[in-house]
């Protein structure tokens, strides 16, 4: 049987010591973070369940432009009464709270509130079908 050398032993200590002082390895993603998107709606993908902002940068001074995704979770908010993804129109202001995730080089935005200001109210789906059907 093979004997370590005593050099290696006091090694491997401080090696197992540093290993638990930070944690090991980091396979958990970091935890989300929120912050509130300002901007004007570029494009709406319903198919894709995903809408792009332009927004002002302040730290970059720049516009750029950010795909948000929209999940069953998100509350869309037109003139303060809840709406769907498909009445959001393009060229609107939108302002939403956005969940941003962290994994590896990957950043996904993710809508929690999408808030938009009309001229005009927004009409209820029964009061939309109503109108079409008297046009015909």
């Amino acid at each position: 049987m093979m004997r370590m050398p005593r050099v290696c032993a006091p090694s491997l200590s401080c090696l197992a010591c540093i290993v638990l002082v930070t944690g090991g390895c980091r396979d958990k993603p970091a935890e989300p973070t929120a912050r509130v998107l300002d901007g004007v709606i570029e494009k709406v993908d319903l198919a894709g369940r995903e809408m792009t902002v332009r927004y002002y940068a302040e730290r970059q001074k720049i516009e750029r432009d950010q795909t948000v995704r929209i999940n069953k979770a998100t509350e869309v908010m037109i003139n303060g009464v809840v709406a769907r993804l498909e009445d959001v129109r393009v060229g609107e202001r939108a302002r939403g709270e956005v969940l941003i995730e962290r994994t590896g080089d990957d950043v996904i935005y993710t809508a929690k509130r999408i808030e938009i200001q009309r001229a005009e109210p927004l009409k209820p789906k029964s009061a939309a079908l109503g109108e079409q059907e008297a046009d015909s």
